[in-house]
């Protein structure tokens, strides 16, 4: 099939999860350098989360 032009080439990103599972779990730097209306809503979320004591 290579010879044909139908190579299959995986993404470099694997994704087993919802997007916004996967940017729960990342740190705050990793996901300033993220794009989309998602990761903004993250970003929002984690802006308006309550501090908590302890």
């Amino acid at each position: 099939m290579v010879a044909t032009g139908y190579e299959f080439k995986p993404s470099q990103i694997a994704c087993t999860g919802r997007l916004r599972g996967v940017l729960e779990r990342i740190g705050d730097a990793e996901l300033a350098l993220q794009s989309g209306e998602i990761a903004d809503q993250e970003h929002m979320r984690r802006q308006n989360k309550p501090f908590s004591a302890g």
